[in-house]
């Protein structure tokens, strides 16, 4: 499974009455964010041409600032390679810091801006193919902006890995989410990645997401996603995200 794929599911969204923000269920981030503490629970699910895996997320979030969020992101994993045995076991673990240095204007076209400098911990087995033990740094600016009922949210961010053997990458998305009502919101968005060492080998995504609030606490989101480029060179076909959330 491509590294990139592996590492974008973990990110966080709160709904009170529900307002104009993404992230999750999408792959691309933006620079907002909800109040105080966010637990997100749930499972991300894809084939690719490597096979088939599962992957059961539990997500931490706590807002120590009106606009700077923490973020710890842990995992388990089932992985079923083509030719090869089941294995399960305990991921990579994601730590986060994100930062909204702009708001928006609501009166002019400002839009709100951000970065997230996200740091991948190889604590998951590399002997057994649960992950290829290489620290990864992460670096994006973010970009949202709310025009009507719809929400603009863009990143771009370069992503350094700590190993001879695997490749910086740049990355990034673009997408829209539409509030149909306090309660519903759907959306799309295309997203992509470039290896660095190997630009032969990008990869694009687009997404169809919706996310539902019961109310002020409890959100339920979920999305599809399929590779735009040739099953054979990689990507997910398809991808699947299903996330519980719980925001007090």
């Amino acid at each position: 499974m491509d590294t990139m794929c592996r590492c974008c599911f973990a990110i966080a969204l709160t709904f009170s009455v529900l307002p104009l923000q993404a992230d999750s269920p999408f792959y691309t981030d933006d620079p907002e964010f909800s109040p105080g503490w966010e637990i997100k629970a749930g499972f991300t699910g894809e084939h690719n041409s490597g096979g088939s895996l599962l992957t059961e997320v539990l997500d931490w979030n706590y807002a120590m600032l009106p606009n700077v969020r923490l973020n710890l992101t842990t995992y388990t994993k089932d992985i079923w390679p083509d030719g090869g045995d089941h294995e399960f076991g305990y991921g990579d673990t994601e730590f986060k810091v994100k930062w909204r240095f702009m708001d928006a204007d609501p009166k002019t076209a400002r839009p709100s801006l951000g970065i997230a400098p996200k740091i991948y911990i190889p604590t998951a087995s590399e002997d057994r193919g649960l992950g290829d033990g290489v620290w990864r740094f992460q670096l994006p600016l973010q970009f949202g902006k709310s025009i009507g009922n719809n929400y603009h949210f863009a990143e771009i961010g370069y992503q350094w890995a700590f190993d001879d053997d695997a490749s910086d990458m740049l990355y990034g998305g673009y997408g829209v989410l539409h509030t149909l009502n306090k309660r519903f919101a759907f959306g799309t968005e295309l997203y992509g990645w470039v290896p660095v060492d190997d630009s032969n080998n990008w990869q694009l995504l687009t997404t169809l997401g919706g996310v539902y609030s019961f109310n002020e606490h409890w959100s339920l989101k979920a999305s599809i996603s399929h590779t735009l480029r040739d099953v054979d060179l990689g990507g997910p076909a398809p991808s699947g995200v299903i996330y519980a959330v719980w925001n007090f």
